[in-house]
C-alpha cells in the first residue's frame, strides 16, 4: 500500500520520473502483479510512448489474461490505430478464459455495431449476454433498447417482463419494462411499472417527471400535478418541472394559478430569465399580447438570447404587428448576423407562410454559418426545389448523407430523385423512410404519388387506401380523394 501511495503522490505532482521509479520498486516486491505493469503503460500513454504503452499493458496481460484495465487501454489503442478485429480478439481470448465475461461480452456487441454488423446479430449477442448473466442488469437494458431500436416491441416486451420477474427490486428494469409498454400504446401498464420504479426510487426526481407526462397524456391531470409537486419537493428550483406544472395548470385553465408560478419562478435567484420566459409564454397563451411582449423584452435585457428573440417575434406576429416583427427581425440580425437559430426560426416561419423565395435566402445564410447543419440543408433543398432551381439535389444527398436514416430528409431527397425522373431510386428511398415511420402519413403519400408516376397504380391505391382509413386524423384526405379518383 505504500509503494501505490507513493505512486500515486508522484502522479499526482506530474513526476512522471519519480512514479517510475516507484514503479520499479514495487515491481521487485511484487514481480508477479499485473497493476505495476499497467500503471508504467498509463505513464507512457501519457507520455505519448506508445510502443511502450503497448508492450506494459500486454505486460500485464501476460501476469494476468483476465486483467481488464490492461485490457481496456490496449482496446482503446487498438481502435485509434483502426484495428477492429485486433480488439475483438483480445475481448474473445477473455471469453475462452471466462465465457461469462460480461465485460467482453457487450464490447464485443458493441464492436460488432460500430463494424456494422446487423441487427439480428447484434441483438444475439446481447441476448447471449443475458442467458449467460441472468442477474446483471447492463446485458438486459441494451438488449432491450436493441430491440426497440429494431421496432420489435413485442421481443422487448418479453424482455423487459422475464428482467422484472427475475430482478424485481430493479428500478432500472421497471423502467425498461414501462418504456416498452409506453412504446406500444399501453399507457395504463406503463403507469403501473413506472410507478413501481418511483416507489423503489422515491427520490427519483425522472421517475416522478416520467409519471407526470403519462398522466398528462391519459388526461389525469391531478395525478400529474402530483407526480410534478413530488418532483418539485425533491428539487425545488428544477424549472422542467415548474414548466410542465405550469403548463399543466395552463392546460387545465387555471390560468391565473400558472401565471403565479411563473412568477414564483421569476423570483427565484438564478432563475429571472427562465421565469420571464415562462410569464411570457403564459401571457401568449391568453393572448395578452402586450403583456407577453413585455415579459420577452425584458428576457431579452436579462440574457440577450436567441429564444426570447423567437419568442418576441412570434408575439408579434401572432397580434398582427407583422411590421413590427419585420423591424425587429432586421434589427436583431444587425446585431447578431451569426445567429443561426434566429436565422433558422425566419426560414422555418416563411416556409410556413409560403414565401419560399424568403426562406431559401435565411436557409441559405444558415448554411452559410454552419455548413454541416442537416436541418437547414433538408429544408433548403425542399425549397429550392419548389423554387425549380437548381442545387436542390445536392443539399438533399448533404442532409442524408450527415443524418443517415432520418425518414424526413430521407422524403425529400425521394421526392427530389422522382422529379428528376431517377423513380426506382426514389421509391427505394421512399419505402425505407415508411419502414422507419410507418405511422407517418405524409411520407405515405409522397410514396403514393411515387408509385402513380412510375406507373404503378395498383401499389398507390394501396398505400392511399390505407391513409383515407385515417379519416380526420390525416389532415390531407382531400388529396387523397383526387388521387384515389384518378386511379
Amino acid at each position: 500500500m505504500a509503494d501505490q501511495a507513493l505512486i500515486a503522490s508522484r502522479l499526482r505532482q506530474n513526476d512522471y520520473a519519480g512514479a517510475l521509479k516507484a514503479i520499479e520498486g514495487f515491481e521487485r516486491k511484487q514481480p508477479n502483479t499485473a497493476l505495476a505493469a499497467n500503471l508504467r503503460g498509463r505513464i507512457q500513454l501519457t507520455q505519448k510512448d506508445l510502443p511502450g504503452a503497448r508492450q506494459s499493458f500486454e505486460r500485464a496481460l501476460a501476469i494476468d489474461p483476465l486483467y481488464q484495465p490492461a485490457v481496456v487501454s490496449l482496446v482503446a489503442m487498438d481502435l485509434a490505430e483502426k484495428k477492429p478485429e485486433q480488439a475483438r480478439k483480445r475481448f474473445d481470448a477473455i471469453l475462452r478464459a471466462d465465457p461469462g465475461n460480461l465485460h467482453a461480452l457487450l464490447a464485443i456487441a458493441g464492436l460488432r455495431a460500430d463494424a456494422g454488423a446487423s441487427k439480428e446479430e447484434v441483438i444475439g449477442l446481447l441476448a447471449n449476454a443475458v442467458r449467460l448473466n441472468p442477474t446483471q442488469v447492463a446485458p438486459r437494458l441494451l438488449l432491450i433498447d436493441a430491440q426497440m431500436r429494431s421496432k420489435d416491441l413485442k421481443a422487448a416486451l418479453s424482455v423487459a417482463q422475464d428482467g422484472v420477474a427475475t430482478l424485481p427490486d430493479s428500478p432500472d428494469m421497471h423502467d425498461a419494462l414501462g418504456r416498452v409498454q409506453l412504446a406500444s400504446g399501453d399507457f395504463n401498464q406503463a403507469i403501473a411499472s413506472f410507478k413501481k420504479t418511483a416507489d423503489l426510487q422515491p427520490r427519483s426526481v425522472a421517475a416522478h417527471l416520467r409519471l407526470a407526462e403519462l398522466y398528462a397524456k391519459t388526461k389525469n391531470t391531478d395525478a400529474a400535478r402530483q407526480s410534478l409537486k413530488r418532483a418539485l419537493a425533491i428539487t425545488p428550483d428544477l424549472v422542467t418541472a415548474q414548466r410542465d406544472l405550469i403548463m399543466l395548470e395552463l392546460g387545465a385553465g387555471h390560468a391565473d394559478e400558472a401565471l403565479a408560478l411563473a412568477h414564483q419562478v421569476q423570483k427565484a435567484p438564478g432563475h429571472e430569465a427562465a421565469g420571464l420566459m415562462l410569464v411570457g409564454d403564459v401571457e401568449a397563451a391568453q393572448k395578452r399580447w402586450d403583456a407577453a411582449a413585455a415579459a420577452y423584452r425584458s428576457g431579452l435585457k436579462q440574457s440577450n438570447a436567441s429564444e426570447f428573440a423567437i419568442k418576441l417575434h412570434v408575439e408579434m406576429q401572432s397580434s398582427r404587428q407583422e411590421a413590427g416583427a419585420e423591424r425587429f427581425a432586421a434589427s436583431w440580425l444587425k446585431d447578431h448576423p451569426k445567429d443561426a437559430v434566429f436565422l433558422s426560426h425566419l426560414g422555418n416561419t416563411a416556409l410556413s407562410q409560403g414565401k419560399f423565395a424568403a426562406a431559401e435566402s435565411h436557409y441559405l445564410a444558415v448554411v452559410g454559418l454552419q455548413p454541416d447543419n442537416p436541418v437547414a440543408l433538408n429544408n433548403l433543398a425542399w425549397v429550392t426545389q419548389r423554387l425549380n432551381k437548381p442545387g436542390a439535389l445536392a443539399y438533399a444527398e448533404k442532409a442524408t448523407a450527415l443524418q443517415p436514416n432520418q425518414p424526413a430528409f430521407m422524403d425529400t431527397l425521394a421526392m427530389i430523385l422522382g422529379n428528376k425522373g431517377e423513380l426506382n431510386k426514389a421509391l427505394e428511398i421512399e419505402k425505407k423512410a415508411i419502414a422507419l415511420q410507418p405511422d407517418q402519413p405524409g411520407i405515405r403519400l409522397n410514396l403514393a404519388k411515387l408509385y402513380i408516376k412510375a406507373g404503378q397504380g395498383a401499389l398507390a391505391k394501396t398505400e392511399l387506401k390505407q391513409l383515407a382509413r385515417l379519416g380526420t386524423k390525416f389532415a390531407g384526405q382531400a388529396e387523397v380523394g383526387e388521387l384515389l379518383k384518378s386511379l
